[in-house]
């Protein structure tokens, strides 16, 4: 099994809380080993030590090593090791250095309100395979293709080339990642925020350096927010960064995203702080 990381941040520790719950549900009684990106140990219910908040950014460095050791949080089954950014860096600096601490040839990168739903663990390493084979940098989780050119994984499920058609080809959606690949593309683009982190220049790195796939399943493919998705590999996007997302009517969404989603809002965000953008219908 390849690592999985997730990034977040101390201001999305209650949307963390969900990404979490969701990962003790599919990895609990396995060895998935998982790191957390965070400028904040993260803690049960959401909150954060305020002494980590007021860290300067030597003492953060200092506390990395420290705080890559095992954590198991509250009632979470799972564990997870947590390597610590500097707040203060823009957001392809923090991942950056954090990944540098990650010792795996492949890895499987996720944002905190990229809530993951199913993940096959065999499917994944399957693909693996076939990246190391054909020399492929990355895959999208999300099915964007329209490529004959297609690499078979198993059961009708498959990789091919990524459209270009949204003029999207790199994004911070969940990825397989050959872990040198996304260290080249990040050290390139090192000032780079959350909100310029996918525009032109890094597109057209990732056109003329990278190769790109995404997940073909003409199986059994999910409609989630926004995108289409193998049934063994989904995740549900909940937030923008400002905004929580909800599964408005009109939604051309699957009944089983659209319950789960109810679920969601009805357990964790009925009482929330942020926004409720009841207008936003990515299908």
């Amino acid at each position: 099994m390849i690592p999985i990381c997730i990034y977040s941040h101390s201001d999305f520790f209650d949307i963390l809380k969900i990404q979490l719950d969701y990962f003790n549900r599919i990895f609990r009684g396995t060895n998935q080993e998982i790191y957390l990106f965070s400028n904040a140990p993260y803690t049960m219910g959401g909150g954060v030590k305020r002494r980590y908040l007021r860290k300067s950014r030597s003492n953060i460095r200092r506390s990395r090593k420290r705080n890559t050791k095992k954590f198991v949080g509250g009632n979470l089954d799972i564990k997870y090791k947590t390597i610590l950014y500097d707040d203060k860096l823009p957001y392809m600096s923090r991942v950056k250095n954090c990944m540098e601490q990650v010792n795996s040839e492949y890895i499987f990168m996720i944002q905190d309100n990229d809530i993951l739903f199913r993940y096959d663990s065999n499917l994944v390493d399957l693909i693996v395979d076939k990246m190391k084979a054909h020399g492929i940098d990355t895959i999208d989780c999300k099915r964007n293709s329209t490529s004959n050119d297609k690499i078979l994984i198993r059961d009708n499920i498959f990789i091919a080339p990524k459209d270009d058609n949204d003029g999207r080809m790199f994004s911070f959606q969940p990825r397989i990642w050959l872990r040198s690949s996304m260290l080249r593309l990040f050290s390139n683009f090192l000032n780079n925020t959350y909100d310029t982190g996918e525009e032109g220049e890094i597109q057209n790195f990732t056109k003329k350096y990278q190769k790109t796939y995404c997940i073909v399943d003409n199986n059994t493919s999910i409609k989630s927010i926004g995108y289409q998705y193998s049934s063994s590999l989904c995740v549900i996007h909940i937030t923008t960064r400002s905004k929580v997302i909800t599964c408005r009517e009109g939604s051309n969404v699957d009944p089983i995203i659209r319950s789960e989603i109810d679920k969601i809002f009805n357990t964790y965000l009925t009482n929330t702080k942020r926004q409720i953008d009841t207008k936003i219908c990515l299908i």
